[in-house]
């Protein structure tokens, strides 16, 4: 069923607005309405209505919203509100609405070594922590998205993180960011974070995080590589009974060698000098 033109105009609050993303055609965002009984997703498809999003969420004053179509999201089955540059997005009169602004439920930051442990695959959490932006973007699948890979590091552990699209280009490298909705991807070898299309960041001030920095001789991905790799080569039948006794005595018979370990859209390259 595709989007029609609404005929009444809706009143709310806006909650979450994401930075414009690039799309197939044109750059877009969304954002969650609050209005009297309910919330919505919107996703405007015009800079300057984005602009008056964040200035009345900056604000928390409300918006007035018209001449915009209503349909069914890509996401489920509920309905969500898209907004173009036909749409009206403007203030309304206190007689027109008699509701407040409801601040959202600040969810709990979980720790990078519990996501480590704890936190299971495909989960949408939120972290903080220094984001160390990776050196080369990618272009990747059919639609040719950018993609690069980075580090996080909290001070309680390191993980790699797929920053996607825009977010690459808005994200300021070795600066310390709180993500809202990073999704935990996970394979047989490590975990991994990667941002979503809801993914917010958000920089804040944190000089004792700004001064963290990556340990590479104590990395539990270059362990866990090492373990992958070298399974085959000590006649370990199961690389999880993989010791670091047997890593070291093997890496001792090894010269220039370099790894490369390619999963997740995570590639890591590891040199072992004798």
């Amino acid at each position: 069923m595709s989007s029609k033109l609404a005929t009444s105009p809706v009143i709310g609050y806006v909650h979450k607005l994401s930075p414009l993303k690039q799309g197939k055609k044109k750059k877009w965002c969304d954002l969650e309405l609050q209005m009297k009984d309910k919330r919505m997703r919107v996703v405007c498809f015009s800079k300057a209505k984005r602009d008056i999003f964040q200035e009345k969420q900056e604000m928390l004053s409300p918006v007035q919203i018209s001449n915009y179509l209503i349909g069914p999201s890509w996401q489920g089955d509920k309905q969500e509100i898209k907004v173009n540059d036909m749409t009206v997005v403007s203030a309304p009169t206190t007689s027109q609405y008699n509701f407040q602004y409801i601040p959202d439920e600040e969810s709990r930051l979980v720790p990078l070594k519990e996501v480590k442990e704890k936190i299971e695959a495909d989960e949408k959490i939120r972290v903080k922590g220094k984001i160390k932006k990776g050196s080369k973007v990618e272009s990747v699948g059919n639609r040719g998205l950018r993609m690069l890979k980075s580090t996080i590091t909290d001070g309680t552990s390191t993980m790699f993180l797929t920053i996607w699209e825009s977010e690459i280009d808005a994200i300021q490298d070795s600066k310390v960011y709180i993500i809202d909705d990073v999704k935990v991807n996970s394979s047989y070898v490590t975990k991994t974070l990667t941002t979503t299309k809801n993914s917010v960041f958000t920089l804040v001030d944190d000089d004792d995080m700004e001064e963290l920095t990556v340990q590479k001789d104590d990395s539990e991905i270059q362990l866990t590589i090492f373990s992958d790799v070298l399974g085959k080569l000590v006649d370990k039948p199961n690389v999880n009974e993989l010791t670091e006794e047997d890593i070291s005595e093997k890496l001792l018979e090894l010269t220039d060698l370099e790894i490369m370990f390619k999963d997740d859209n995570i590639v890591t390259s590891c040199n072992a000098m004798q």
